[in-house]
C-alpha cells in the first residue's frame, strides 16, 4: 500500500531502553538507525542507515530477554504431494540454538506449541495452509509473511550451505530433510535480512525429531500447570517453579525444555536417571557442583555477544570470569565414585588460552567507557600505553616540553600550549 497506510513512529537514540521493551512486545518491528561517518568528517548531511531491525523473534537486547527462558523464532512449511510431512524450524539467536525438522501433520501444532514462538514466519502465499492451523494455537506469537520465493528449495538449501560452508548437510544429519530444510534456510535467510549482521553464533543445525521426545500441546502444560497455573498465572505455583533451584540461566533454560518435552526414549532416560542418581547420592560434591556453576553465569548469551560484536569490556570480564571456573568444575565430576558424572567431567573443554588472554588484556574491573584509558592493563599494547599515558599525563608531558624549550632557546617567558 501506500506508504501513508503504513503505522510509522520513531524516537531518539537515547530513549532506545525505554520505548524498545515495549514496542516489540506489542509485537512491532523496530528499525535502529545510526550515523554512519563522523559528523566533523561529513560534506552534507551524514549518511545513516539502517544497522538492525529488533523483532519479537530476533533479539538480542538484555532487557528484551528472559535470562531462563528462550526467545524463539519459528518458521513453517506446509506439506505437498511430493513431501507430505510439514516443515518446522526454530532458533534462539540469543544462544544460537537452532534445529529444524520434518513433522508429520498431526504433530506439528503440538510441536509448534512446545516451543511458544515470540515470531512466527509464514508463507504468504500458502494462507489456505496455515490460517487454520494458527486458529487452533493457544497464544499469539508475532506474526511475519514472507514471499513464496524464500521458501523454494533450491534457494533454502542454498541459503544453509553458504552458511555452514559445507557441500552439504549430512554432517548435521540433516541431509533428508526436505520440508524442514526449507523452513530452516527461510530463518536463516530472514535473520540475516533482519540482524543485518553474521549469524557467526549459529554454529550448528540439530535435526528435530518427534519421535525422542513427547511434544505437549498447550492444552497439556496448562492442565499439569508445567508453566502456568490453571488461573494463567506464570508466577508462583506452577511446577516450573517450584522445581526450578538451577542457579545459572543456561541451566534454567535447559530445565524448562526438558520439562516441556519429557524424553519417551528407554535407553536415554536411565542415562539421565544415572547423572541424577550421582548428584543425589553425593549431596557434598552437588553442593561444590552448584557453588561453581553459580559463578559460571551465561556463557550461552555472552558468546554471542562477542561474536555479534556486542561484547562490552564487562561482558568480556563475565565470559573470563565463566571460563575460569571450569577446571575446578571439571575437577569435582572427574573426582566422581559414580560414571556418569566422571563421563560429564570429560566432556567439559578447557578455554585456558582464552581465559589467559582476557586476563592479560583487561583490568579486573575495566570501565565501560571507551576511549577512557581504563579498559586495558598496562603492557598489554606498547602502542596503547602511550596512547593512555598521552590521555592521563598529557598536561605534565606539556609543562616538561615547555621547560626543556625555554632553557634551550633561552627564552624564560616561552609558553607551549595545547
Amino acid at each position: 500500500g501506500a506508504a501513508g497506510e503504513i503505522p510509522l513512529a520513531g524516537f531518539p537514540h537515547h530513549q532506545l531502553d525505554a520505548y524498545l521493551p515495549r514496542l516489540v512486545k506489542a509485537g512491532h518491528r523496530v528499525a535502529v538507525c545510526e550515523q554512519l561517518e563522523d559528523p566533523k568528517q561529513a560534506k552534507g548531511i551524514v549518511r545513516r542507515d539502517v544497522v538492525e531491525v529488533v523483532t519479537p523473534g530476533v533479539v538480542l537486547y538484555d532487557k528484551l530477554l528472559d535470562h531462563k527462558a528462550h526467545t524463539y523464532l519459528a518458521a513453517i512449511v506446509g506439506p505437498t504431494r511430493e513431501h507430505p510431512l510439514c516443515g518446522l524450524a526454530v532458533a534462539d539467536i540469543s544462544t544460537g540454538t537452532f534445529m529444524a525438522g520434518d513433522i508429520p501433520p498431526e504433530k506439528l501444532l503440538a510441536t509448534l506449541e512446545s516451543f511458544q514462538p515470540a515470531e512466527l514466519i509464514v508463507n504468504k502465499d500458502d494462507r489456505a495452509w496455515w490460517e487454520p492451523l494458527l486458529a487452533k494455537m493457544a497464544g499469539s506469537p508475532s506474526l511475519t509473511r514472507l514471499e513464496s520465493w524464500i521458501f523454494e528449495s533450491d534457494f533454502t538449501t542454498t541459503i544453509l550451505l553458504r552458511h555452514f560452508d559445507t557441500p552439504s548437510l549430512k554432517g548435521f544429519g540433516a541431509d533428508t530433510l526436505t520440508n524442514g530444510r526449507s523452513a530452516a534456510g527461510v530463518v536463516l535467510h530472514y535473520v540475516g535480512e533482519t540482524a543485518k549482521a553474521s549469524l557467526a553464533q549459529i554454529t550448528g543445525l540439530r535435526v528435530l525429531r518427534t519421535d525422542t521426545t513427547m511434544m505437549l500441546d498447550a492444552a497439556t502444560r496448562r492442565n499439569l500447570e508445567i508453566d502456568v497455573t490453571m488461573s494463567g498465572t506464570s508466577k508462583g505455583g506452577a511446577l516450573i517453579d517450584i522445581l526450578d533451584r538451577t542457579v545459572s540461566p543456561m541451566g534454567g533454560r535447559l530445565l524448562r525444555w526438558w520439562l516441556q518435552a519429557p524424553l519417551v526414549e528407554k535407553d536415554r532416560i536411565v542415562k539421565r536417571h544415572g547423572v541424577v542418581r550421582g548428584f543425589v547420592r553425593d549431596a557434598g560434591r552437588t553442593a561444590d557442583v552448584r557453588a561453581v556453576m553459580s559463578k559460571i553465569g551465561d556463557l550461552e548469551r555472552l558468546m554471542t555477544k562477542v561474536v555479534t560484536n556486542r561484547a562490552t569490556s564487562r561482558d568480556l570480564v563475565a565470559l573470563r570470569h565463566g571460563l575460569g571456573q571450569l577446571p575446578d568444575l571439571q575437577a569435582f565430576l572427574r573426582g566422581s565414585p559414580f560414571p556418569e558424572l566422571h563421563a560429564l567431567g570429560d566432556r567439559l573443554h578447557m578455554h585456558d588460552e582464552i581465559v589467559e588472554h582476557l586476563r592479560t588484556a583487561l583490568l579486573d574491573e575495566p570501565s565501560v567507557q571507551i576511549g577512557s584509558g581504563a579498559i586495558f592493563r598496562d603492557g598489554y599494547n606498547a602502542e596503547l600505553d602511550d596512547v593512555t599515558n598521552a590521555l592521563h599525563h598529557g598536561k605534565e608531558w606539556i609543562a616538561a616540553f615547555q621547560e626543556r624549550e625555554r632553557t634551550e632557546t633561552g627564552i624564560p617567558t616561552l609558553k607551549v600550549a595545547y
